[in-house]
């Protein structure tokens, strides 16, 4: 068709005033119905591979002996119980106590306000002399540095 050449428009033109489109509406239906469809069957097909993987034995699944596992670890007990009848605040002052009557019979003594425990001064006196590297005064301490 030649630019020069005008064409006379339509009728259908002049009576809308606008020039009509050229989409067909039916084929644009078409494509959005299948479209539709194939969105379905696609999603029913996952459904189902997601369904069946699911039900399937993994390897995970299946136990590496045919011989039942029994388990032979019990819960724990809980304070008191029939067998423990004591708290745990008493637990750790008959721990302490145990503590202490070892200390003294080890002959050393206790702090009256804190209770820790205060070695002779002999004992002391022993380690240092164990410890002290010949030819030098100084006792050897590695982990004050």
């Amino acid at each position: 068709m030649s630019l020069d050449r005008q064409q006379t428009p339509s009728a259908e033109t002049v009576a809308r005033g606008y020039e009509p489109g050229g989409v067909h509406n039916g084929a644009l239906v078409a494509f959005l119905l299948g479209l539709g469809l194939m969105l379905i069957a696609v999603l029913g097909l996952t459904r189902l591979l997601l369904n069946y993987r699911l039900a399937s034995r993994r390897v995970e699944d299946v136990s590496p002996t045919h011989v039942p596992l029994i388990e032979t670890s019990t819960e724990p007990a809980l304070q008191p119980s029939p067998a423990h009848d004591t708290l745990p605040y008493q637990d750790l002052a008959s721990l302490r106590q145990a503590e202490n009557t070892l200390f003294r019979q080890l002959g050393w003594s206790l702090a009256p306000g804190t209770n820790r425990p205060i070695i002779p001064s002999a004992i002391v006196r022993q380690l240092a002399a164990r410890r002290q590297v010949p030819g030098s005064t100084v006792p050897v301490n590695k982990g004050a540095q």
